[in-house]
């Protein structure tokens, strides 16, 4: 076996089954062919479209969500939207997405960042080997790093799925006042709604920023769009 197969396999093997399982459609993946490695699209084949985890985290279809890329990242000189694709989504809202050049990147929300290592840290990985290993690192990561946090501290996911029930595939939970108009970060303040529309006004209630990693957390470089 390959490198490649090997990290497929693996990552098929840590996300077992998804939820809420649907055959990703032949068309999509069509048009994913010389927009992400062929390696990627083989494990979307496999895995299909659906959730893990009652919805923290889920593989989408990336036509769907081309338009709202081309509205968020219209004109930005590094990550233009022909070059970027969206793969998998998180439970509220934030995107993993795919660049020809950069690699994996994340469109973060509340607040609004784009976080992207190989941009600032380019390790000459092979794309094909680079694209699966993300997958097999879903149970690990999705726990810490896919919730957001109330005042006190505490993750919202867990007690908005006691309230709501898991999410189902292409749903996120969405704030009912975004904390830029004086929402709160609270479960009473977040809803259960269509992924499309729900991100899309979050993407437009305040800009997106280009952020990088330091010892001391996430720095603020500029802002997403035309320069």
């Amino acid at each position: 076996m390959t490198r490649t197969d090997d990290l497929k396999t693996h990552a098929i093997q840590r996300l077992g089954k998804l939820e809420a399982r649907s055959p990703y459609p032949d068309d999509s993946l069509t048009w994913l062919q010389d927009r992400v490695p062929e390696s990627l699209i083989s494990l979307l084949e496999t895995l299909g479209l659906g959730t893990w985890e009652h919805g923290k985290w889920q593989v989408i279809d990336a036509t769907r969500f081309d338009g709202l890329l081309r509205q968020t990242l219209r004109a930005d000189p590094d990550f233009a939207p022909d070059d970027c694709t969206a793969i998998a989504m998180k439970g509220f809202g934030g995107l993993w997405c795919w660049h020809r050049k950069h690699q994996f990147f994340q469109l973060d929300v509340l607040p609004n960042q784009l976080a992207a290592p190989d941009f600032w840290n380019p390790v000459g990985l092979d794309p094909a080997t680079d694209a699966l290993s993300p997958f097999g690192s879903v149970p690990l990561t999705v726990g810490k790093y896919y919730d957001l946090y109330d005042s006190k501290g505490d993750g919202l996911f867990a007690p908005l799925v006691k309230a709501h029930g898991p999410l189902p595939h292409g749903q996120i939970f969405a704030p009912r006042l975004h904390p830029a108009i004086g929402g709160g970060m609270q479960v009473a303040n977040f809803r259960p709604a269509p992924a499309l529309e729900a991100i899309a006004l979050i993407h437009q209630m305040e800009p997106f920023t280009l952020t990088r990693s330091t010892p001391a957390g996430r720095q603020q470089i500029r802002r997403i769009g035309p320069v």
